[in-house]
């Protein structure tokens, strides 16, 4: 599995907020890792991420200090969760493109169909299907690298306008110029920003409801204005997109159920 070396976020949202703090080396290996505050918790608790990322749950913001000392304290609990993980993603079934597999998009689901008739290999989006259209007389292809290509293309083609739409919507209510948009395709992180001010967002994104894309958008649009992860650019996210604290703590969660 690729290794994360990204530092996490600060998110300071109303009573529960989340605040990164660094890289710990767990079993030879640099995992990053998290403080999430909520005042209303009682204990102390430490969990895995699917991003294979260490969250330390508690009361209060921790020192850098006591964090490690904990992170220390259960180390050979953490190597052996981060393992396991590990094996539960790579049993992740691979995706095949096979005619009836169905796979998301804009969190509805799409049944993929293999139609023959075309003159060269092709993919779409169309209604409630993910098309493949292939020559006549070609063998049904599946687990096939340029299907995977053309499947993404179709996804890129078909979401631009909506996110266009998203980022000139964030963008008018921050007050600057929409970003140009750029999809790529990433492990982990699902945004990021370009030296010029254009944003690159993560096409396995596309496959979750709206709003996570919503999200996505707006927080690298934010970032045209505040580069870091300061109280003031969790404010700013959230004078556009009031909700984003649960949605970025799901990405946080759930994030890598979302691949092509």
């Amino acid at each position: 599995m690729e290794r994360q070396n990204k530092y996490s976020s600060l998110l300071q949202k109303r009573r529960s907020s989340q605040q990164a703090l660094g890289i710990v080396t767990i079993d030879g290996r640099e995992i990053p890792y998290e403080n999430v505050v909520n005042p209303r918790r009682k204990r102390v608790a430490i969990t895995i991420n699917d991003d294979l990322s260490v969250e330390i749950r508690s009361q209060k913001h921790l020192r850098e200090d006591a964090a490690i000392a904990l992170i220390r304290s259960a180390e050979n609990w953490i190597a052996d969760a981060l393992r396991r993980k590990e094996i539960d993603l790579q049993k992740r079934p691979q995706r095949r493109y096979a005619d009836g597999e169905t796979i998301s998009y804009l969190g509805r689901t799409l049944t993929v169909r293999q139609l023959k008739g075309e003159t060269a290999v092709s993919a779409r989006i169309w209604k409630d299907q993910l098309q493949i259209r292939l020559p006549p007389h070609t063998v049904p292809v599946e687990a096939d690298e340029t299907i995977r290509g053309l499947v993404m293309d179709a996804y890129r083609e078909a979401v631009r306008p909506v996110a266009e739409d998203m980022a000139a919507c964030a963008a008018a209510v921050i007050g600057v110029d929409r970003p140009r948009i750029r999809f790529g395709y990433q492990k982990r992180r699902f945004g990021s920003c370009t030296p010029k001010n254009g944003i690159i967002i993560n096409l396995r994104i596309v496959q979750a409801p709206p709003e996570y894309l919503r999200y996505v958008i707006t927080h690298e649009t934010c970032h045209l204005i505040e580069k870091n992860h300061q109280k003031r650019f969790w404010e700013l996210v959230g004078t556009v997109m009031p909700g984003y604290a649960q949605l970025h703590a799901d990405l946080q969660k759930n994030g890598m159920q979302y691949y092509f």
